[in-house]
């Protein structure tokens, strides 16, 4: 483990990505012909299940909170990969995190 990281989280990293491995292949039964829609991205289980789909060749459209993180979703991906983050832009969108958002 790398100097700056203390021990819990460490222990903590496995949590998104077990997360992640499990809704795309064994509940999802996700497969390279598959489109994937991953709705929030920027989050620690949308960043794993990006690289999941990234590294099964599987097409992947994301949702995240802006246009930075949408740039740097896609320089996360190689130029013969087929995922791509795209940046939802709305004006009358709401934000999933807010209690606005259930109502």
């Amino acid at each position: 483990m790398s100097e700056g990281v203390s021990f819990s989280t460490g222990a903590a990293l496995g949590v998104p990505y077990s997360a992640a491995y499990g809704a795309l292949f064994q509940r999802a039964y996700a497969v390279p012909a598959d489109i994937l829609l991953i709705h929030g991205a920027d989050g620690s289980v949308g960043m794993a299940a990006m690289q999941f789909a990234r590294a099964r060749g599987i097409t992947t459209i994301a949702t995240v909170e802006g246009r930075r993180v949408a740039r740097w979703l896609n320089g996360m991906a190689p130029a013969t990969s087929s995922v791509t983050a795209t940046a939802i832009i709305c004006s009358r969108c709401s934000h999933s995190r807010t209690a606005a958002a259930s109502t």
